[in-house]
């Protein structure tokens, strides 16, 4: 298997030290205390189900709110910061009506953000989150 070059300086960086990931993403987004057009913002103004608690729409709708919390993260020296994409899977987007939307919206709009010459990684997690019956 073909690994890229940020393969190699993640695992020189573990060899080196411990690494640490980002925190919590959910309670530094709920900290600030977001309305429903938050959530929505231009793109989503007339979607038909509130969508107000899907943290990963912010990724969309508000990228400077999740590029505001990576900074805070990385002036906390984390190494590794998340893409804040866990529930973007078709299984937990259906609780917005949102299945459909496409996971490459997600993933292009994560880019690496200004770290002031800090080294850092981003990680990108989606979990299987879904209601059981």
């Amino acid at each position: 298997m073909r690994r890229k070059p940020s393969w190699a300086a993640l695992k020189k960086a573990a060899d080196e030290r411990i690494l640490i990931i980002d925190g919590a993403m959910g309670t530094m987004i709920q900290q600030r205390k977001l309305g429903e057009d938050h959530y929505r913002g231009q793109r989503f103004a007339d979607h038909s189900k509130d969508v107000k608690g899907n943290n990963d729409l912010l990724v969309l709708t508000q990228p400077e709110i999740i590029e505001e919390i990576h900074g805070e993260y990385l002036a906390a020296n984390a190494d590794i910061i998340e893409t804040n994409t866990f529930n973007a899977q078709r299984i937990s987007m259906a609780d917005y009506h949102m299945q459909d939307l496409a996971f490459y919206d997600w993933f292009y709009r994560t880019q690496s953000h200004g770290t002031g010459g800090k080294f850092s990684f981003f990680g990108t997690f989606t979990g299987t989150q879904g209601t059981c019956s």
